[in-house]
């Protein structure tokens, strides 16, 4: 008994095909912006550990480190400070996530952390 492929599911399995395809898009989209977050963070904590009392220096490096990750922060959102035993960073920027120009998100990001 032959069968047809059109009669076995071919459609329903090219659907099924494209909502992956639209589900892993949309994963990628939106996990990006949180990869370069983590990413951000672990390299301003190393920074703040090698240059412990010289707070130009660790923002020269994390600014550096910003534009490396495509990380869209500006310097008047980005703050160390030094206080009596600690280095305090302060930094947030947020970016916005298209889906092929039909839906916009903005997804805040804030880094808070001292040493």
């Amino acid at each position: 008994m032959k069968h047809r492929l059109g009669n076995r599911g071919f459609i329903k399995g090219v659907f099924y095909i494209a909502i992956i395809g639209l589900l892993v898009f949309i994963g990628i989209s939106f996990g990006m912006p949180y990869y370069r977050y983590n990413i951000f963070k672990s390299y301003a904590e190393n920074h703040m550990k090698t240059e412990i009392g010289n707070t130009e220096q660790i923002k020269k490096k994390v600014m550096a480190a910003a534009d490396e990750l495509n990380v869209p922060l500006i310097e008047e959102n980005l703050s160390v400070t030094l206080n009596e035993y600690t280095v305090e960073l302060n930094a947030h920027w947020s970016e916005v996530v298209d889906f092929f120009g039909i839906y916009q998100t903005e997804v805040p990001f804030t880094v808070n952390m001292e040493y």
